[in-house]
């Protein structure tokens, strides 16, 4: 892990997650749908456009928009996740 002052150490475990503005119970539902598009033979993409739509979430509405847009230039979806880790954790970016 990258070196990080305690003071930003603290922000990211116990701050962050609290005001994040994404609720576990959100992220919950963004994380089945998504599992049903893509068992459904639905394109990454496709899925994401859709997801957007249906989620209620500003925060994490715009964080689906940027996922859209790696998507379809090529990226990995990870790598979106991974610039939010105060909502997404490392079990859920890998």
């Amino acid at each position: 892990r990258r070196n990080v002052s305690l003071f930003d150490r603290l922000k990211e475990e116990f701050l962050y997650p609290v005001s994040s503005g994404v609720t576990l119970k959100e992220l919950a539902v963004f994380y089945r749908q998504f599992a049903t598009m893509i068992k459904a033979g639905i394109p990454l993409y496709q899925s994401l456009v859709s997801l957007e739509t249906q989620t209620r979430n500003e925060k994490l509405r715009n964080i689906i928009r940027v996922s859209q847009g790696k998507v379809q230039e090529g990226g990995r979806l990870s790598e979106v996740f991974a610039g939010y880790p105060y909502i997404f954790t490392e079990l859920q970016i890998e």
